[in-house]
């Protein structure tokens, strides 16, 4: 199958979603779903001046959801984060584990830019892999090549026994230390009626949201979707529902990996989560 027949049942789904939900769909500012055809999907919703995409990864035959927001005119960050680096760490996240420095660092280094309304960023990447007997398949990542990272060495992350699993592999920036160094936020508990069949107690959903820094949540992606979960009205409920907790006055945009899980009740219950925050580009130079 070509990447353009796939492109057609996705079309046809999107465009039945949009008249089978357009309250739903307009309220989020736009949403899209993307299906890779090997039973894994994604589905992301994003702040109305965002355009929510699918793109196709021929690495690994997925597709991979995200958001995108134009430059600015004017923002808070000025100069722009396109063609620098900077050095990165390896971050480990399991359903039966929270966030830990992972045993082999990749050293991929952080390139990943893009402009929000306070400024350009370099973000994050990131790769879900599962694990089931002797194969380790990345089910979606940030981009192909990091994919690609990640695959080469997904044994590498592999966690302790033989259970079926997946982990969630983040490379995060090392910050240097300066005076606009703020403590990270924490994220405050996430437990809502979700309308879930008390069949679907124990499924799992890993999503990743941005988090301005006015904290409004700007967008809300599901890295992995369980059948059973609506993606419109997940996205949704998240975005209502995710609150960070700050320290102090002081504020920055933060990205947020959550994973939450349906319990007999019908309820989504966030169970782990890591926020990272993404550096800011000022003038050529890094400015956390």
């Amino acid at each position: 199958m070509t990447t353009s027949d796939r492109g057609r049942p996705i079309l046809f789904v999107l465009v039945a979603l949009a008249i089978l939900l357009p309250g739903a769909v307009g309220a989020q500012g736009g949403c899209c779903f993307c299906d890779d055809f090997e039973g894994e999907s994604c589905a992301a919703c994003c702040y109305p001046d965002q355009t929510p995409t699918c793109t196709f990864d021929n690495f690994g035959s997925h597709y991979f959801c995200s958001c995108t927001c134009e430059a600015r005119s004017g923002g808070g960050g000025g100069g722009g984060c396109a063609g620098m680096t900077l050095s990165s760490r390896t971050l480990v996240i399991g359903s039966d584990r929270g966030p830990e420095l992972a045993g082999h660092q990749l050293r991929f280094g952080l390139q990943r830019s893009g402009n929000r309304r306070e400024g350009s960023f370099l973000f994050e990447e990131w790769a879900l892999v599962r694990f089931a007997d002797d194969k380790a398949k990345v089910m979606g990542a940030s981009s192909g090549k990091f994919a690609g990272h990640v695959h080469a060495v997904a044994e590498r992350f592999r966690p302790r026994g033989g259970a079926t699993s997946i982990v969630l592999v983040i490379e995060d920036a090392e910050h240097p230390h300066n005076s606009r160094q703020i403590p990270v936020p924490e994220v405050a508990p996430i437990d809502f009626d979700a309308g879930l069949p008390a069949s679907e107690a124990g499924q799992e959903a890993w999503f990743r949201a941005e988090v301005g820094e006015n904290g409004e949540v700007d967008q809300v992606i599901l890295l992995n979707r369980p059948a059973a979960f609506a993606s419109f009205t997940i996205n949704h409920q998240l975005r209502e529902h995710l609150r960070l907790r700050y320290a102090d006055k002081r504020r920055h945009r933060a990205v947020v990996f959550g994973l939450v899980r349906a319990d007999a009740d019908g309820h989504l219950v966030m169970t782990t989560s890591r926020v990272v925050l993404p550096p800011c580009c000022c003038l050529g130079h890094h400015c956390v």
